[in-house]
Formats: C-alpha cells, structure tokens, sequence
C-alpha cells in the first residue's frame, strides 16, 4: 500500500498507476515508465545517486552555524557507500575501474582521487578483492573480515557492510547531544533508528536460519 503523506510526497499518487503522470513535473520526471528486468538495477542505481546528491546539497543549504557537524557526518556516510558501492562491483560483478567510477557520488563532476565523496573509493579500484596484502594497509582496513595467515582470503561486501553500520551508529551515538536544536540531533537520531532495524533484521534472519546467539552478536557488533 502507498502511504499518504500529504504535501510531503513529490509524486501525483492520485495519477495510478500512469507512471509518466505520477512522475511528471519533478526531479523524477526522467522516471516515465515501467522499470523492466533489464533495466531495473541501471535505474535503481540513479534513484540512488539523485537521493544522495539531493541530500548533499541539502546540507550545503544549512544555516552556517549548524553545518559543519552534519556535513561532517552526512560526508562520511555518503563517504562509505561509494566504498561499499565500489567493493560489490568489484566483487560481484567484476567490474573494472573505468566501469565503476561513473557510479561513484561526487561533489565534482566526477569521481576523481582528491574529491571528498568519491576519493576514497576512487582510491580502491585497482586494489585485488583476493589478496589481503592489497587492503592490509588500508585506511579503513577496521572495516576488513578477518584474515587468517595461509587460508584464503576475499574481501566479504557483506561483512564491510556491518562493519559500517556498526561505524555510522557509534559516530551517532557519540554526537546526538552534541549540538542540541539543529539539524544534527536529527540527522544522528535517523541514523541510531536505521542502525536499531538493521539489529532487528539480523535477528530475524538468525532466527529463520538457525544462527547461534553467539554468531549473531559477533555479526551485529554487539559485545559479548
């Protein structure tokens, strides 16, 4: 069901289910048909990009005094999709760097080493997702699967994915009261509630696949 949020929503809802109508006169306005199994994955990936750059400019836009906080933490959220983004590429779907980096968010034009949103990421591409040796020294190396000498070794998307939620919540955790009555009390709350479903998932998927206790707090991050 379409939840009604009034003049909250951009979208004409009451022109179902004509896409091109419901979509018309807004930023999704290029969105005009029906996505196909072909193209499902490209369109998901711009509705993406367009939410993130949206929300980077949203920041921009704060009162001077409240900004920094929040850009500093929005940064570094958007900082860790694009490198989570670039790891499943690369691991999934073996793309090279010259396919990847069109996908990365920029504050450019594009994804170049030295650009706050993608550099980072763009500074992993032609790492080998098989050789540990490659990210051992990387500045985010925190977020790795563990590696044990002689066994075989492949960076696990799934697993720097919790690590970063893991991240992200701490960082909120450490900074909701910080800065009492602006946009930073928001912006971390958000982030400590996405954090709580994403612990509620996990145990729910335990649950259905008979995971241990013990897994799942390992998984979740939660201290033993």
């Amino acid at each position: 069901n379409i939840v009604n949020i009034g003049h909250f929503s951009r979208l004409n809802y009451k022109k179902w289910p004509k896409i091109e109508k419901i979509t018309m006169g807004t930023p999704f306005e290029w969105l005009n048909t029906v996505p196909t199994r072909k193209n499902q994955h490209e369109q998901d990936r711009i509705l993406d990009a367009q939410y993130i750059a949206e929300l980077w400019d949203a920041v921009k836009k704060l009162p001077v005094f409240e900004r920094k906080p929040v850009e500093d933490f929005i940064a570094e959220d958007i900082v860790m999709r694009n490198l989570i983004w670039a790891i499943r590429l690369k691991v999934y779907y073996y793309m090279k760097p010259e396919e990847i980096i069109p996908r990365l968010v920029s504050e450019g034009d594009e994804a170049t080493k030295n650009d706050t949103l993608s550099g980072p990421a763009f500074k992993i591409l032609e790492k080998d997702v098989n050789s540990w040796a490659d990210w051992s020294d990387w500045k985010y190396a925190d977020l790795l699967n563990p590696h044990t000498e002689g066994d075989v070794w492949q960076i696990d998307p799934r697993w720097v994915q919790q690590a970063v939620n893991i991240r992200l919540n701490k960082m909120a955790l450490q900074q909701f009261h910080q800065n009492p009555f602006t946009a930073h009390v928001l912006v971390t709350w958000f982030e400590i509630k996405e954090q709580e479903l994403n612990l509620i998932r996990t145990a729910a998927e335990g649950l259905r696949m008979n995971v241990s206790e013990s897994q799942l707090k390992e998984f979740a991050g939660i201290a033993k």
